[in-house]
């Protein structure tokens, strides 16, 4: 979860709602081709399960009796970043949606996607999120597949919104190669109410810090990676990493997220990561998710240390709605200078600026070694040799061809030179 990001997923709605999804065309690949009609509330849930359904007022009611404390800036008119409290009964289709295909009808699916997110963006196009998503893919890491599409509730307006995969055990089996074992390899999500910290090996400790997203339950491979990233010393961390991590892609990883300048990744606020652990070797694989952030002109920089803005906020030209100023609770102490940052403490979480892992990781030389070499290398491949620019390209088209009925030509060129404009430079 980050600043701007999941507000809470709703409860069960309002009687029997209908949530049409129409894709719009002509994305890179086959992925999520528009469905043949649109669900059918009666097999799809489009929220969490509850005894009994409630009115969207009471919903209303009771996210606001809920909800976490947020620093996220108000959302600028016609985005879909996180609503006002007043507006969540008026504006359900701006909300973020999890969509459950199989909830009451069993193995009912879309091209083998079961659940599907609903995401939400301070631009009305969320081309920074759809371009890092791919991305992701093109550095050789594991992403979520995504496509726009128009999306309304009961009879509301439609909305152009981006929908992608989520992280369960259809998602791992396209990601990872588990072919040589039976079983799904455990899939941990970092919520952002914790840390990385090792609380014990008692599973409780962990019921508001990590949600196991797919594979046996078990949460041993996690608390034993972390208790060996906290608690290992300096020489047993630098000689056994790579038998429990894949430290290639763990570089690659930080890398990427500081070339888009998504400040929150696994260090952020949101302490936005997964945990994937391998059911043949073990092994640890750090996941990324949550990029609507990615190419906002954020205060993330290559290294993970140094704000890209000043401290009177971000460079300009980001797309209407992105942040403008550092969140409330991050004020730059007096003797700000780059290299010379606060201490938000170690294990990274809400409103933190560092990760143990990161920290750790980034101590030992040949692993600082992987960083510069991956740095260089997709700075490279991603975005001297164009690829970044003809994602960017390729999506702006779509939307200006496909969906001008939601959002206007003009928008997308907007949004797609703020974008540009955040790629690193050559």
């Amino acid at each position: 979860m980050s600043v701007i990001e999941f507000i809470e997923l709703c409860k069960y709605l309002k009687e029997h709602p209908v949530v049409q999804a129409e894709m719009v065309e002509a994305k890179r690949q086959p992925g999520l081709p528009p469905p043949t009609a649109p669900p059918d509330a009666k097999g799809v849930e489009t929220t969490q399960e509850t005894t009994s359904p409630k009115t969207v007022a009471e919903l209303a009611d009771e996210i606001r009796s809920r909800r976490e404390p947020t620093n996220a800036p108000a959302a600028s008119p016609g985005t879909t970043g996180e609503p006002s409290d007043d507006s969540l009964a008026d504006n359900p289709e701006a909300l973020p949606w999890l969509i459950r295909l199989d909830k009451f009808i069993d193995d009912q699916q879309h091209e083998g996607i079961t659940e599907l997110v609903v995401r939400s963006n301070n631009s009305q196009t969320a081309l920074n999120e759809a371009v890092a998503l791919e991305l992701l893919t093109e550095a050789g890491l594991a992403s979520q597949e995504a496509t726009a599409v128009r999306f309304t509730f009961n009879d509301s307006s439609a909305k152009l919104r981006l929908v992608i995969e989520n992280p369960n055990d259809e998602w791992v089996a396209t990601q990872f190669d588990e072919e040589s074992s039976d079983a799904v390899g455990q899939l941990y999500k970092a919520e952002s109410t914790g840390d990385w910290s090792y609380r014990g090996d008692d599973p409780a400790e962990y019921e508001e810090v990590w949600d196991q997203e797919a594979g046996e339950d078990d949460l041993a491979p996690l608390t034993d990676f972390l208790q060996f990233v906290n608690d290992s010393t300096d020489e047993e961390f630098a000689a056994e990493l790579a038998t429990r991590l894949d430290v290639e892609a763990f570089a690659r990883y930080l890398a990427v997220e500081d070339l888009m300048g998504n400040f929150d990744d696994i260090e952020g606020p949101g302490n936005n990561s997964y945990l994937y652990f391998d059911p043949d070797t073990g092994q640890a694989t750090v996941v990324a998710w949550d990029h609507n952030l990615a190419f906002s002109g954020g205060v993330g920089a290559p290294g993970g240390g140094v704000p890209g803005g000043v401290p009177g906020g971000v460079p300009g030209g980001v797309p209407g709605g992105f942040p403008t100023e550092l969140p409330e609770g991050c004020e730059l102490p007096s003797d700000f200078a780059p290299g010379n940052l606060p201490d938000f403490g170690g294990a990274g979480g809400p409103m933190g600026g560092s990760n143990v892992l990161v920290e750790r990781f980034n101590e030992v030389p040949e692993f600082a070694a992987m960083y510069d070499a991956a740095l260089a290398e997709l700075t490279e491949s991603l975005f001297v040799d164009g690829t970044a620019e003809a994602i960017l390209q390729r999506w702006a088209a779509v939307l200006s061809s496909e969906a001008s009925d939601v959002v206007s030509a003009a928008t997308v060129e907007s949004d797609a030179q703020a974008v540009r404009a955040a790629f690193p430079a050559e």
